[in-house]
């Protein structure tokens, strides 16, 4: 599987919303189910659910996490070759609608479990979705605390590819160092033609359903993972990149300037694992 941000959550607004906490929206039949996070299975993992690489795939020798970044200053790095780890788990999502066919909307996923796409080395694959699964909180009212969805495939890709692992907790975030890697529309006015760039920082501030933090994002980077790492779970995601303190926002420091992360919490975190 791999997470979107609210590039889709208009398939899941066709019917009359009920009292729910995400809905599935089936894209062959138009049908959509509402459902309950108390209705997951309760995990015992301790919140943290470890990344898998299959065999084979190598890794960025200089992919290690660092403070990097300067909000001010587009630090952002082009990363040649996304067939190895951990990009291998970023994916590229183009997305239009019947009622604006002419449109093309631009974003980022990454991978949950087997089911997911990959623009994977320099070559573009194509798979079917059956069903996307989208936040009622963002559906209601739209913003950074509930920005996540999940499109569920036809096919087992992610076997190929590999996935991220997931964490959730409840203490601060503040002075982790993390990653956001995505594929921005343009990096320092210079269209990136689908590119993949990531953008190193530190979180700065963490709220119940929010992080903030200093690694440069621009439009393109929306749903694309921020991940840390840890001896125990390898590259692992905490929060999804939802938007920034502007988009127009050029040369300015935190915390003028900021980018927004929705933070997975443990209700997404216990949903996200089913797909593993």
């Amino acid at each position: 599987m791999f997470l979107l941000n609210d590039s889709l959550t208009v398939l899941a607004n066709n019917t009359d919303n009920l009292y729910s906490d995400y809905q599935k929206y089936n894209l062959l039949s138009g049908e959509t189910s509402y459902h309950l996070f108390c209705d997951l299975p309760e995990t015992s993992d301790g919140g943290f659910s470890p990344g898998y690489f299959p065999n084979g795939i190598a890794f960025d020798t200089e992919s290690d996490i660092s403070p990097l970044a300067v909000v001010g200053d587009d630090n952002r790095t082009l990363i040649t070759n996304t067939a190895i780890g951990p990009y291998c788990n970023t994916v590229y999502i183009e997305t239009t609608y019947a009622s604006t066919p002419n449109t093309v909307y631009l974003g980022t996923g990454f991978i949950l479990g087997p089911s997911a796409v990959e623009p994977y080395g320099s070559e573009s694959v194509s798979v079917s979705a059956d069903n996307v699964v989208v936040s009622t909180g963002f559906i209601n009212s739209p913003g950074p605390d509930n920005d996540w969805a999940v499109i569920e495939l036809s096919t087992d890709i992610g076997n190929t590819t590999g996935w991220l692992g997931l964490r959730w907790q409840s203490n601060t975030y503040n002075g982790t160092s993390v990653t956001n890697t995505g594929y921005p529309a343009v990096v320092n006015g210079v269209n990136t033609n689908k590119q993949m760039y990531k953008g190193d920082g530190t979180i700065m501030e963490s709220y119940t359903n929010t992080l903030r933090g200093t690694w440069d994002a621009s439009g393109g980077n929306s749903g694309g993972p921020v991940y840390a790492y840890y001896n125990s779970t390898g590259y692992t995601a905490i929060g999804i990149l939802t938007s920034g303190s502007s988009d127009n926002t050029f040369n300015q420091e935190y915390p003028t300037a900021y980018s927004t992360a929705t933070r997975i919490i443990l209700e997404m975190y216990n949903l996200f694992v089913t797909y593993r």
